[in-house]
């Protein structure tokens, strides 16, 4: 069995200036965030993986032009496993999301934007690579969506979220 802990800092970007449809619009958020994560796997045989993590991101407030932005704290749980045939690894993680909400506040106004409550499923398939590298295809599929309630806000829909597919490629450090 495997566990690690992981300590991950976000620090706000430097560009400003980003000008989209005639509004400037930062990258980032512009607030600095911590991540803190717990990791553990087990294999069984070479044959199965099981795994599961568990983060907390702590999410800095950012104030600029008068107007600070109070970004909801992040809490994310996920359990997958794969199996080995021949050179790839095909299995699945499930992914919870519970993101807190937003709050936009300047001395005249304070608006709480929802966060959400998410389950997703991430089919993938990953083939070991010569010299250590991961190759991963995989698919995020949403599961369930769910706003969280603001004050005054009444009743909102369900976030529409779409099937994303993706790839990946990882290198693993070895002595």
């Amino acid at each position: 069995m495997f566990f690690s802990f992981g300590v991950l800092a976000k620090l706000p970007t430097a560009k400003e200036n980003n000008m989209v449809k005639g509004h400037n619009l930062p990258i980032g958020t512009g607030s600095t965030d911590i991540d803190l994560s717990l990791f553990c796997s087990k294999s069984y045989e070479n044959k199965i993986n099981a795994h599961a993590s568990l983060g907390y991101d702590i999410r800095t407030k950012m104030d600029k032009d008068g107007i600070t932005y109070d970004y909801g704290n992040r809490l994310n749980v996920m359990v997958g496993g794969d199996y080995f045939i021949n050179i790839f690894n095909v299995g699945a993680d499930f992914a919870f999301y519970s993101i807190a909400n937003d709050n936009i506040s300047a001395t005249s106004y304070s608006i709480d934007m929802p966060g959400i409550t998410a389950l997703d499923a991430k089919p993938y398939v990953k083939i070991n690579l010569p010299q250590s590298i991961t190759a991963t295809v995989y698919a995020v599929v949403p599961t369930l969506s769910k706003w969280k309630s603001v004050t005054g806000s009444g009743s909102l829909p369900d976030p529409e979220r779409n099937v994303r597919v993706g790839f990946s490629f990882a290198y693993k450090f070895e002595k």
